[in-house]
């Protein structure tokens, strides 16, 4: 009898499991990425990570089955550009998991690198094009930034269905202000970043928190689209303040 019960636990735990995949089939950001959808997807760091200056750092990326070398990693800050060159010429896995570790550079404020929310791994195809790039992480203390909690980096998105974004204002800086929402991948064109509309929401208060947003069905199915989330009239280094996540869109 005992062992009659272990069996039925078992069948309903695994029902359970089915369904929940099925329920969410591109929930997950480990997913295996469709093989006929071009580019490099960062999965970590994930939005919000904080690091010391110095310190180790994993990138996770998944690049499609063409990509086997990326021209240069580096790091970047929202709108300043690189900052720092971590390696060139890197022989990448095509079409599976990568796991690379670099270590931060000290603070130097020559460079730009100072405490700092908007920091980026920019994954580069050559020296004028972007291939991706990873979630914004913080270097040091700084005493300000919107924390992306939702989605994880590198969700897989399906074109024409609402997913929810969450964020925080942890230090209270943006009281009253409003985001906008961008959107954008990299065509591997020189010096080409494509913007899908120019904003895909606009007005959304701060303090709410949340919101659904719908990629249209219109856009190309690619691995290194990033969503931005911009705050209206708030600049830092004389551009509007933003901080963005990756994530693949699928038909």
């Amino acid at each position: 009898m005992m062992h009659n019960k272990l069996i039925i636990t078992v069948l309903c735990l695994l029902s359970i499991l089915v369904s929940l995949l099925y329920a969410h089939p591109v929930d997950n950001p480990s997913s295996v990425y469709p093989d006929n959808v071009k580019g490099v997807q960062v999965t970590t760091p994930e939005n919000g990570d904080s690091y010391d200056f110095g310190e180790k750092v994993k990138l996770t990326l998944y690049p499609d089955p063409k990509t086997s070398v990326i021209y240069e990693i580096n790091l970047w800050i929202a709108n300043l550009n690189r900052v720092h060159v971590f390696a060139s010429n890197v022989s990448v896995k095509p079409g599976q998991e990568n796991i690379l570790e670099f270590t931060l550079p000290d603070r130097d404020p020559s460079k730009n690198i100072t405490d700092d929310a908007r920091f980026h791994f920019g994954i580069y195809e050559s020296a004028d094009t972007f291939m991706g790039a990873s979630s914004t992480f913080v270097i040091g203390s700084p005493k300000f930034g919107l924390t992306i909690s939702k989605p994880p980096s590198g969700l897989i998105v399906q074109s024409g269905k609402p997913f929810n974004v969450k964020w925080s204002d942890n230090f209270n800086k943006y009281s009253g202000k409003n985001i906008v929402v961008h959107l954008f991948y990299f065509l591997g064109d020189t010096n080409k970043i494509t913007e899908v509309p120019a904003d895909l929401y606009t007005g959304i208060p701060v303090e709410d928190g949340t919101y659904d947003i719908t990629i249209p069905s219109s856009f190309p199915p690619h691995r290194d689209y990033v969503i931005i989330l911009g705050i209206i009239d708030v600049l830092r280094n004389g551009v509007t303040e933003h901080y963005g996540l990756p994530l693949t869109l699928v038909d």
